[in-house]
């Protein structure tokens, strides 16, 4: 049960991050695309291309950095693995560990003698308790890839499908509307994992949302009257 809920937990990480970077950064590119007067072909085009692009380039990211951090830990439970090569020196590991958390003597005999009929579980415990090192965070990089990209292309989607329609202005007011509204419900959603005040959380979002909106709107204006 509760890796179960450390599994969602991190699910609903990446869900919340993934997303608010594709609400949040394609709203500042296709702003900043219309505001220079470029048609809405050339905005919605820019507009998908940054979506797939950021979306491949995040679960890459996430992908390659799990599965680094993955071989680190594997690495580290192999050599604490040779330093722990008697079932002696592997009872006087975990019976330190055990008297440091100021367990009673009875009660470390009885953790170390049904620890050793697991070897798996008494090196996992090792690995926690001596390096710091949660198993479950490496267990699967594709499964946190793929949910970054997913939850990265549906969060780009806000900001960029509204440019089919042909009136760039209407399109962009949609754009920033819809977005800044999915921003606050994201960050005020968000607030399930974190705990704080959902009205706070949201309206950070939503702050941040028309901080990358008046952003990318300034960066197009200076391209479209030859600033930039």
């Amino acid at each position: 049960m509760a890796k179960f809920a450390m599994n969602l937990k991190e699910t609903m990480k990446d869900v919340v991050f993934g997303s608010e970077d594709g609400l949040i950064s394609n709203l500042g590119l296709v702003l900043g695309v219309a505001a220079s007067g470029a048609p809405n072909e050339a905005v919605l085009l820019a507009g998908v291309a940054s979506m797939f692009a950021g979306a491949v380039s995040m679960a890459a990211g996430d992908y390659l950095s799990i599965k680094s951090q993955k071989e680190v830990f594997e690495e580290q439970i192999a050599e604490e693995e040779k330093k722990i090569s008697s079932e002696k020196a592997e009872c006087e590991v975990l019976k330190n560990i055990y008297k440091k958390a100021e367990f009673t003597d009875n009660e470390i005999r009885h953790f170390v003698k049904r620890l050793n009929t697991n070897k798996l579980i008494a090196l996992k415990i090792l690995a926690e308790q001596k390096l710091g090192l949660i198993a479950e965070k490496y267990e699967n990089p594709i499964k946190g890839a793929m949910t970054l990209f997913a939850a990265y292309l549906i969060g780009s989607l806000f900001p960029v499908l509204p440019f089919i329609f042909e009136n760039t202005k209407l399109a962009s007011m949609v754009s920033l509307i819809g977005t800044a509204f999915v921003l606050f419900t994201v960050g005020a959603a968000k607030t399930k994992i974190t705990k704080r005040n959902w009205a706070k959380s949201g309206f950070e979002m939503l702050c941040v949302a028309l901080a990358a909106a008046a952003a990318g709107y300034a960066i197009g204006i200076m391209f479209g009257v030859g600033i930039l």
